[in-house]
């Protein structure tokens, strides 16, 4: 029986390929969003979880002196403190993120961003997998080196990293070593490990973290009142005392008040939960509009599917075998749709990956809780999809189908469910629309300097004995170059930053250093006064305030600012940061940088144009000079770009499925639009032998289309704007959602469905009015 109908299952998709063609696309669409929405739900809440003591392993978190805020940076005595004074706990490591290094090869120089200074417990506590060596003892000596897999290929193809050397700075590391690449849902992720004996003493810079592995059930309220307790000796390198807390490794991920986390997401990843509820919803809208579209089709389909259903009836077919039927028909459908799904899951997975900045191998498809999860999930539609099939003609009588009644479907569910159908794509359709809007702003908007055709060449990895101005001066020569200036960096990456007491309020204060050149090549604007003069060695105590800073520290030009600068200048307020943040005080020192300089040294360039072209000249003339240091520029215009690069994403994923449920919901109003042909068909007949024209009778359709519009619009728009002012309040500049571009949604909408439906009411309209009595 069951073979049997598969077989029927499957001709009848055949025998209708409008109806089957539409269903197969809208699941298979919803299917790969579904498919998106497990790999992403499974894999990021799956967090750490490799670490096979998961659960006694915390993250040690710390007030942070200067915003007062909790963060993950600690101090490297403070862990010295942890392993003396608290038996609870089994074992500390501390971890030091140093940033971009230069690394030297016996034949190349090459730059790492994610290398991390280790205690020799790291690989004791969390359980990343080692291929060569020993995880017990391969960090216990100084000078030891971990690498893993990806980065011993880039280094040294396939041959064996194991006991090679490697030279950073004064110091020689020996390769001990090798580990699998930190899954992509691991919070801590890197390239390169080296042993803490390796330097003298570690520093208390703003990227340390330090991690414990508890006894086993120890109780978590004593020991962070344990903590809150002798918080005085844990923060007494400091000088200050610090309240400190324990964060799971959950909690480590799936975390987003922590300020440092955007510095620092090279190495520490982490989540905002609300993206996996915003995608969990999103997917659950685009499965109910697809459901929706398949009982539309049922429905419309209704009288003709009475025939079938009378003959098996007359055959002897019961309710049970004709509910099994219908069963069988919906997973028919859905698997079809899961292997369509599949397909395109693997083919767009880079680009999920981009957009959502997740790390999903196409391997984590063959996870079982995947699998099982799009099992039951298949499973669940195909029963509902089934059984609501089924009370669709189970109210039909035999007798009925004996005289030749004709199930018409019923009016009210077929309107009330593409309604729904409609509401949820123009939700989700001006959404998107008003978050690109947003994007848009934020890319157009003026900064208060130029971002365009400027780079900055980093200095860091030079021997402190080169002169920059040297340097400086060799760039300046090219062809293509405007202007150079040596300082700390752009407006936007390569700001300092301090605390000062405002009002009983810790304020935070940006600091840039820059040379008499600065202003002009980085193009920002004068309010009040002048810009520093290399001429002039008294400008080494002059300061320029952006506008912010003078009102909040109420200083003008000529003004003392801390007892000891002079204020020589305000400039416009420029966007440093994020278009998330208020524009805060920057206060700008001058250094001509004319004797050694520090590691956050950067040559800042603005060039004719940043073609491919101009950055291959500057390189040429970086090896030249330097042919063994790394040559690392960025473009300032790129730069700026990534500070809204998680907004853009979201807007386009959004996007994605807004475009997707439209046209689920285009073929869903087609089934509609045949539902209504065949309803009014025999009326149009009539009116057409009366002598209403084709064209009369097709502008009398676009009324219910115009109801159906108003009705969708007047439903969706107060959540569309409740919603839409609650994105973006979390931006301290936004543009404004005016209400005509609501209003140019609705024409659009309405200018879509009269397209979905033309096609079925023009048919019926030129058809043959006798043929449709006669049928009738």
């Amino acid at each position: 029986m069951i073979k049997h109908f598969l077989n029927y299952s499957l001709r009848n998709l055949l025998r209708n390929k409008f109806y089957s063609l539409s269903v197969l696309f809208g699941f298979a669409v919803v299917m790969t969003a579904c498919t998106y929405m497990i790999l992403f739900y499974t894999h990021e809440t799956n967090s750490d979880q490799f670490n096979r003591r998961y659960n006694r392993i915390y993250r040690v978190i710390m007030e942070n002196p200067v915003f007062g805020a909790m963060s993950f940076s600690t101090f490297s005595k403070s862990a010295d403190k942890l392993r003396t004074n608290f038996p609870e706990i089994e074992k500390v490591t501390f971890i030091q993120w140093i940033g971009r290094v230069t690394l030297g090869l016996p034949d190349r120089t090459i730059s790492e961003e994610r290398m991390l200074l280790v205690d020799s417990t790291f690989l004791q506590i969390f359980s990343y997998n080692v291929l060569f060596g020993n995880p017990n003892q391969c960090l216990n000596k100084p000078n030891s080196l971990v690498i893993t897999e990806s980065t011993a290929r880039r280094m040294y193809g396939n041959s064996s990293p194991i006991g090679q050397s490697i030279r950073w700075n004064d110091l020689v590391l020996e390769v001990t070593a090798l580990v699998e690449d930190p899954p992509g849902n691991s919070h801590l992720q890197f390239d390169l490990l080296i042993s803490n004996t390796s330097l003298r003493e570690a520093n208390n810079s703003v990227t340390n973290a330090t991690y414990i592995l508890l006894h086993e059930n120890v109780s978590l309220k004593s020991l962070r009142d344990k903590l809150n307790h002798e918080s005085s000796s844990l923060s007494e390198s400091f000088g200050k005392i610090l309240k400190f807390d324990l964060q799971s490794l959950e909690s480590a991920y799936f975390h987003n008040s922590d300020f440092l986390y955007d510095f620092a997401n090279h190495v520490f990843r982490y989540r905002d939960h609300r993206v996996l509820t915003d995608f969990l919803l999103v997917a659950i809208m685009m499965l109910a509009v697809s459901i929706f579209n398949y009982i539309t089709f049922s429905q419309a389909k209704a009288s003709y599917r009475s025939k079938d259903i009378s003959i098996r009836r007359i055959l002897g077919s019961t309710r049970s075998q004709t509910l099994i039927l219908f069963i069988i028909e919906a997973l028919t459908i859905l698997i079809l749709s899961s292997f369509i799904s599949t397909l395109l899951t693997v083919l767009l997975l880079p680009q999920f990956n981009f957009l959502t900045d997740s790390l999903i191998e196409i391997g984590y498809l063959l996870n079982g809780k995947v699998i099982i999860s799009l099992f039951f999930l298949i499973i669940i539609c195909g029963f509902l999809l089934g059984i609501v099939n089924y009370f669709i003609f189970s109210s039909l009588k035999t007798s009925d189908l004996l005289r030749g009644i004709k199930i018409r479907g019923n009016p009210k569910l077929i309107y009330s469910l593409c309604l729904l159908q409609f509401c949820a794509a123009l939700m989700l359709s001006y959404l998107t629309i008003m978050m690109l809007r947003q994007i848009n702003y934020m890319n157009t908007k003026p900064l208060g300097f130029n971002k365009e055709n400027v780079v900055g060449i980093s200095l860091a990895e030079l021997d402190w004995n080169i002169n920059p101005q040297t340097i400086k001066e060799e760039f300046s020569k090219l062809p293509g170059v405007i202007h150079s200036s040596l300082s700390s960096g752009s407006p936007i990456s390569g700001r300092g930053f301090y605390s000062e007491r405002i009002d009983g309020q810790d304020v935070p204060i940006n600091t840039i250093i820059g040379d008499a050149n600065y202003s002009e090549t980085i193009g920002l604007e004068l309010l009040e006064g002048r810009w520093f003069d290399s001429t002039l060695k008294s400008d080494s105590l002059s300061i320029v305030l952006n506008a912010s800073g003078a009102k909040l520290f109420n200083v003008g030009l000529d003004s003392l600012f801390g007892g000891l600068f002079r204020v020589i200048g305000i400039t416009k307020d420029f966007n440093y940061s994020s278009f998330r943040e208020r524009i805060g005080p920057v206060v700008m020192y001058y250094r001509p940088y004319d004797r050694k300089y520090k590691s956050d040294a950067i040559l800042l360039l603005r060039i004719s144009n940043t073609t491919k072209d101009m950055g291959e000249s500057l390189r040429k003339k970086w090896l030249t000079l330097f042919p063994m240091a790394p040559f690392n520029m960025e473009v300032i215009e790129d730069k700026y770009e990534s500070l809204n690069l998680k907004d853009t994403k979201q807007a386009y994923l959004l996007g994605a499925s807004a475009l997707s449920t439209i046209l689920i919901t285009v073929f869903g109003l087609a089934g509609l639009s045949y539902f209504l042909a065949q309803q009014k068909s025999k009326n149009i007949a009539i009116r057409k032998i009366y002598g209403a024209s084709s064209g009369r009778l097709i502008i009398n359709s676009f009324g219910y289309v115009l109801l159906f519009i108003t009705v969708s619009s007047v439903l969706v728009f107060p959540i569309t704007d409740y919603l839409s002012h609650e994105w973006l309040s979390n931006f301290a500049y936004r543009t404004e959602v005016p209400f005509w571009l609501y209003i140019i949604m609705v024409i659009a909408s309405l200018l879509v469905i009269w397209l979905s439906v033309f096609y079925q009411v023009n048919k019926v309209v030129r058809a043959n009015p006798s043929e449709v009595l006669r049928n009738e």
